[in-house]
């Protein structure tokens, strides 16, 4: 996704892979399914490019370092206001 490329994988949760948006996300994994999006894919190069220059941001937001260190900052302070108040 951080080389603006579309994923294929399996799982429910569609915080990064999103279908139809960044990728194809498929609930389980189906061989005769995957291989089905993939063709679908192989023969619609700019729903590929469609896909990867949404998948670039996303990732980039979600990953990004700063974030996710302030993110784990305010984890700690906030565990750390409650044992004061404890």
């Amino acid at each position: 996704m951080a080389q603006g490329k579309p994923v294929l994988t399996c799982g429910q949760d569609q915080t990064f892979v999103e279908t139809g948006v960044t990728g194809i996300l498929m609930e389980q994994f189906d061989a005769g399914i995957a291989a089905d999006h993939l063709r679908t894919l192989a023969s619609d190069r700019a729903k590929v490019k469609q896909l990867g220059q949404a998948a670039r941001p996303r990732i980039a937001a979600l990953c990004d370092p700063r974030r996710q260190a302030a993110a784990l900052a305010d984890v700690w302070i906030e565990a750390a206001q409650k044992k004061r108040g404890a």
